[in-house]
């Protein structure tokens, strides 16, 4: 389907950690192998609004195959998407910059850290513009995601910034590359 540009939509419940499904429902290992493939999208809604939208964008506005993954639960109100591949600046601080997608987003965003926090509403088609701009400003560098680490959006966005010889100090957290109980 990717290679011949078929429309297919993907909604992918338990993104993350899903709790007390056990091992084999934990939705951690999806944004490291659809990321892999070509012409594949990846939306990461954090909020019920930015659901909606993502699956309208999905269903109406997106070509190839299109992913929306969301985490297990409720979900808070909150904005939509301004520009489905757009980051979103959730908050301006000046000690580091903080991005996150889906269930992270909410997280940190309910936190007192003193950080520029950027959502990410799209991880097929980071917004590394946004990333750099802010990274420029504070040098560090924090991603919190609930996936797998090993080629993870953290590891492509510090690769991403090596390559452009923007130097920062990189953290990333997420999980190991294990099956979580």
């Amino acid at each position: 389907m990717a290679i011949s540009d078929l429309h297919c939509v993907l909604l992918l419940d338990r993104a993350g950690i899903s709790g007390e499904d056990g091992e084999t429902h934990q939705g951690i290992f999806d944004v490291n192998f659809l990321s892999t493939i070509p012409n594949v999208t990846i939306f990461t809604p954090s909020n019920k609004k930015e659901l909606e939208d993502a699956i309208e964008t999905a269903v109406y506005k997106t070509n190839g195959i299109v992913a929306v993954r969301y985490a297990k639960g409720n979900f808070e109100d909150g904005e939509g998407f301004e520009s489905p591949y757009k980051a979103k600046l959730l908050k301006e601080g000046s000690k580091a910059t903080v991005v996150t997608y889906s269930k992270m987003t909410e997280i940190i965003k309910n936190t007192n850290i003193d950080a520029d926090h950027i959502h990410l509403n799209c991880i097929s088609h980071i917004d590394y513009d946004a990333i750099v701009k802010s990274v420029e400003k504070t040098k560090r560098l924090v991603v919190a995601e609930d996936s797998i680490k090993n080629g993870g959006v953290g590891e492509r966005i510090c690769a991403y910034l090596a390559q452009k010889g923007v130097l920062a100090e990189c953290k990333i957290f997420a999980i190991d590359n294990k099956f979580v109980p």
